[in-house]
């Protein structure tokens, strides 16, 4: 039951939780979707379940680091410009409970080798499904004569799509070669993936996968594949260049205009840091004292498109410090894992920490330039399930790292 649940919530909920319909039940009481819904039975399922197991683990450094970074989060709020009100305590909820939630889960569940092979095949699907309406979406409004257009998919955003359907590529390689797949199937699967990332027509989204698929080919010292991953995309980027949807995006001028209104952004994030250097602003500071340093603007509130920027000037030394943590326990643990392999580790393992290092270093490159990526708690649990791919089952050698 519990697994039901949890490949219900994170394979699928989250891919298509936004396109569903939503339950308000008043003003002031916060509305259920499936996606939070379905936490619920999770909890409910995972305290009946671990009632009666002796095996559970609660905790090990990556969980703690966690724990810590949203208590600082939480904590932030008394030095904030906001309350404790219910529309904040549903935004926490979303934010940093279920996914540190989703954390814990992973961590036992993905001890057994057979959970995480259902697991991977069913991401597998809802990054199929998903990749094919984006690219429906696209051809459907291109149909209309659209001179502009990035397809969202089910999300309300093109980047948000882009990010979910990089986070799936590393279960996507890792199933070509451990799952019996059929290949022509997982050529249809990948290029629809390929494909789906395109329409959303996201530079960040398109450069991260590019880095994804060439990253997990260079940890297994395919180098053949790796230079055969950059042929393929040059290949396709000399297409797309004839595209003025997707060329567009990546013209001199529109990078050149991105890059100095995000380091006028980021900028802005590191003098609010140095007001309040040790605890920073607070919950939200950034977006709060946002027109502070952009008074001509016509936003009232904007984050840095900079999630380490955001959390350096949201929490200051002590929450970047935890922050940091959620990224660098596993970064480091995977480099060595599979730096100091030996005959003893067996393999599965060593694929989870590729997936665990081809997880984390995209959706770090993607956080440069996306300042709300740790406000979503879809994105941040789909994120948290890979590195526990890793962690559940590199459990007997953890205390090496």
């Amino acid at each position: 039951m519990v697994l039901v649940l949890y490949i219900v919530l994170i394979c699928y909920l989250a891919m298509f939780n936004d396109f569903l319909p939503k339950t308000e039940f008043g003003t002031g009481i916060p509305d259920i979707d499936f996606f939070r819904a379905t936490s619920y039975l999770l909890l409910l399922g995972c305290m009946f379940h671990w009632s009666i197991k002796k095996d559970i683990r609660f905790f090990n450094r990556w969980i703690i680091s966690i724990l810590i970074f949203y208590t600082i989060v939480f904590a932030s709020i008394t030095w904030s410009n906001f309350s404790y009100d219910v529309a904040i305590l549903r935004h926490l909820f979303d934010t940093t409970f279920i996914p540190f939630f989703i954390a814990l889960v992973g961590i036992n569940l993905f001890k057994k080798q057979e959970n995480v092979k259902i697991y991977i095949l069913n991401i597998i699907i809802a990054a199929f499904i998903l990749s094919i309406v984006s690219v429906i979406q696209m051809g459907y409004e291109l149909s209309k004569g659209a001179d502009e257009l990035r397809a969202t998919g089910t999300f309300t955003n093109p980047n948000r799509l882009a990010i979910m359907l990089v986070l799936t590529i590393p279960c996507l390689l890792y199933a070509k070669e451990n799952l019996r797949i059929p290949k022509i199937i997982w050529w249809i699967v990948t290029i629809a993936v390929i494909s789906g990332i395109i329409s959303s027509v996201s530079r960040k989204g398109i450069i991260t996968m590019i880095l994804c698929f060439g990253l997990y080919h260079l940890l297994k010292r395919n180098y053949r594949k790796v230079i055969y991953t950059f042929i393929l995309f040059a290949a396709i980027s000399g297409v797309l260049s004839g595209v003025s949807i997707v060329s567009g995006r990546f013209e001199r001028t529109s990078f050149t205009g991105a890059f100095e209104s995000k380091w006028a952004m980021t900028e802005a994030g590191l003098r609010m840091f140095t007001t309040k250097p040790i605890i920073g602003l607070g919950f939200e500071g950034y977006k709060d004292h946002y027109r502070e340093y952009f008074p001509g603007t016509h936003r009232l509130r904007y984050d840095a498109h900079n999630i380490f920027v955001t959390a350096l000037a949201n929490y200051g030394i002590i929450g970047f410090i935890g922050f940091m943590s959620i990224f660098l326990i596993p970064l480091i643990a995977a480099f060595k894992f599979i730096r100091n392999k030996n005959e003893n580790i067996d393999t599965h393992s060593s694929e989870m920490a590729i997936i665990c290092l081809t997880s984390v270093i995209p959706f770090m490159v993607n956080g440069w330039f996306a300042g709300a990526l740790f406000y979503s708690g879809i994105e941040v649990s789909l994120f948290y399930s890979n590195i526990c791919l890793f962690l559940a089952v590199s459990g007997r050698v953890e205390n090496k790292y």
